[in-house]
């Protein structure tokens, strides 16, 4: 795993929120904004890619982030 030991609780909130699909920043609610979603990316839970359908950047979890679900 890159970085960090464990997702602290916003961490564990974005992690959970996953099923399966590709998520954009919006869907994670007030508090989880674009530092947080950096940071996981960092440390190896989440992966970003752009979307060009809905034309913005989508987070998906990455196996090490699966660890934690």
């Amino acid at each position: 795993m890159a970085g960090a030991s464990r997702p602290n609780s916003k961490e564990l909130k974005v992690l959970n929120h996953f099923s399966g699909e590709p998520e954009a920043a919006s869907a994670f609610g007030k508090g989880i904004g674009e530092k947080t979603l950096a940071g996981m990316v960092a440390k190896g839970w989440l992966s970003v890619s752009f979307d060009r359908i809905r034309q913005e950047q989508v987070y998906s979890i990455t196996a090490a982030g699966q660890a934690f679900v």
